[in-house]
């Protein structure tokens, strides 16, 4: 490190540590006033619903597990903006919100209060929500909230409104292929009507035929799903339960103060890289000559006092007050050197 660093931080210890004090203390303030964060865990055991074979009965590894299917699905759906705000509806997290303050933290002064559905959209983002595999048929899920029960009823929200979801989807897939089915239907029934050879109409029975039982498999799916509300069986393992404590609490003002320091530190040093190389700047100006100086210094005496005509030195010429060489008006008169010509001629 430069000499000159350390130096300037022994003669100015109080002004350079103060940044690092001040940082340090804002930090810890804003941890401290930040919300708490509760986390809420669940187990569930995912599986193929009957009639279905079930996957524990699945040994190939190159097969999907249903517990990877179950996982890659919920996570699509917490993108969804309206499933995150109905899982909040449904939890109870909108309610608490609209009631409660979001704590102290400098993203709410830069940026205000956001509205209520951001805010309960953001709460079940991927900070928020984890979903890991832990085997073929079960999957962990873990939920952070502001309040122990509401961090355990969104949960159990969530879990509800992935069943709800998943059912809906699937029923809304068997009406579209019943549609689709019943189009090709019409449209063999109408080829047979028109068709003008035995041929064609033979032809035209024969996909009549295929599509309708395609319709009607159709039909059957649709109706199990309408009455199994689920495409594949889901089981609560272990069931949300309002969390003890919060989550992270002391690590996090720790990260802060250590952050706080590190900023104090940084304003700290560039303080002394600047004042550093200030001084140094002052040390190196070269100086003035002695002349300029002592007439600037005459320049802001009395007025009154009277000019001094400066002559080379060593020049054996007179110098005289108000300005005047050579003139012998009662002034103080310098005597002429005597040179060698002078004692020659004596």
């Amino acid at each position: 490190m430069n000499p000159a660093y350390k130096e300037t931080f022994s003669r100015h210890r109080l002004l350079f540590s103060l940044p690092v004090v001040l940082a340090a203390v804002v930090s810890l303030l804003f941890v401290v006033s930040a919300p708490k964060t509760y986390e809420a865990e669940a187990t569930l055991l995912v599986d193929t619903p009957p009639p279905g074979q079930s996957s524990l009965n699945e040994l190939n590894p190159a097969v999907l597990t249903p517990a990877a299917q179950a996982q890659q699905v919920l996570a699509e759906f917490l993108t969804s903006r309206s499933f995150r705000l109905a899982i909040g509806k449904r939890g109870g997290l909108r309610t608490y919100l609209a009631s409660h303050s979001s704590g102290f933290s400098l993203t709410g002064l830069l940026r205000g209060k956001a509205p209520l559905d951001n805010r309960v959209a953001s709460a079940l983002d991927g900070k928020h929500v984890l979903i890991t595999v832990n085997g073929p048929q079960l999957i962990a899920i873990s939920l952070k909230g502001p309040d122990p029960g509401v961090a355990a009823n969104t949960l159990n929200a969530l879990i509800d409104q992935f069943t709800l979801k998943r059912s809906e989807l699937g029923i809304e897939r068997a009406q579209s292929l019943i549609i689709f089915f019943q189009h090709r239907v019409d449209a063999a029934q109408t080829a047979l009507d028109t068709a003008s050879t035995p041929q064609a109409a033979s032809a035209a029975e024969k996909q009549l035929r295929t599509m309708t039982r395609a319709r009607n498999q159709a039909q059957i799916s649709f109706d199990a799903l309408r009455l199994q509300k689920n495409t594949f069986e889901i089981t609560v393992q272990d069931q949300p339960r309002p969390p003890t404590g919060p989550v992270s609490g002391k690590k996090k003002a720790l990260f802060g103060v250590v952050a706080g320091l590190f900023v104090g530190a940084l304003v700290s040093f560039l303080g002394i890289v600047l004042l550093s190389g200030r001084e140094e700047r002052e040390v190196r100006r070269p100086a003035r000559p002695l002349q300029e100086r002592v007439e600037e210094s005459l320049a802001h005496d009395d007025p009154a006092t009277p000019e001094v005509d400066w002559l080379p030195s060593g020049s054996g010429l007179e110098y005289h007050e108000n300005g005047s060489n050579g003139s012998h008006d009662g002034s103080h008169e310098v005597e002429k050197p005597v040179s060698d010509v002078d004692l020659t001629r004596d």
